[in-house]
């Protein structure tokens, strides 16, 4: 059996199984993705189509918060480094990336074009304080799910923020719902209720390109 057999079934396993296996303690996910691995995930991630141009959270910096290329950009669950490699794209030159999986953060490094990255799992109460009240943006896209980062790691997000800065994010229309048992649109709407945060503009956008699948 050649190799390019073995990667094929692999993926075929994987688009087949994704989510049915996530562990059930959310700390363990970075172990989950680690056994995957990087280039198993690149493809995966290709199949869905997640990175595809337009449809993702990237051209919101440029597009929407009209940011200057030199602000400090937080990728939280930066992965592989793929939304990080659309905002380099567009000039920006100054992002940081943070994710619960150590091969994924030697791979983003390798991209060349993070400032620092450091494997980390958001929304345990463990934030360095380096980061906190440092970004002018931080963005976060595919982490908002069921498995994953717990709606507690919007308390990070919101600590690595500089007063009048920005988060942009994404994530599945079913999690987007008030009183879903995963709270994330509920923990959100506390910062807005209070003014910490405040609402700028929410899109409904298509993940991925016609051919690509919509899983979980």
């Amino acid at each position: 059996m050649t190799d390019s057999c073995v990667k094929k079934q692999s993926l075929d396993a994987l688009v087949d199984n994704y989510g049915a296996d996530f562990p059930e303690d959310v700390t363990k996910i970075g172990e989950y993705y680690g056994n995957i691995g990087p280039e198993l995930y690149d493809q995966y991630m290709e199949h869905i189509n997640f990175n595809a141009e337009p449809y993702n959270i990237a051209p919101a910096v440029e597009e929407i918060l009209n940011l200057p290329t030199d602000a400090k950009i937080l990728d939280v669950g930066c992965g592989t480094g793929m939304i990080g490699k659309l905002i380099s794209k567009r000039g920006y030159n100054n992002i940081y990336g943070v994710d619960a999986t150590q091969k994924f953060i030697d791979a983003a490094r390798l991209t060349g074009i993070y400032q620092e990255n450091e494997c980390m799992y958001l929304g345990a109460g463990q934030f360095p304080e380096k980061y906190q009240n440092e970004f002018d943006c931080v963005i976060a896209s595919g982490v908002w799910l069921k498995g994953h980062i717990p709606a507690s790691g919007y308390e990070d997000v919101y600590s690595a923020m500089k007063v009048g800065s920005y988060f942009i994010t994404a994530m599945r229309t079913k999690y987007w719902v008030d009183g879903e048992d995963e709270g994330y649109k509920d923990k959100l709407n506390t910062y807005t209720e209070s003014g910490q945060l405040e609402l700028v503009e929410t899109r409904l956008f298509k993940r991925g390109i016609e051919g690509g699948t919509d899983l979980m």
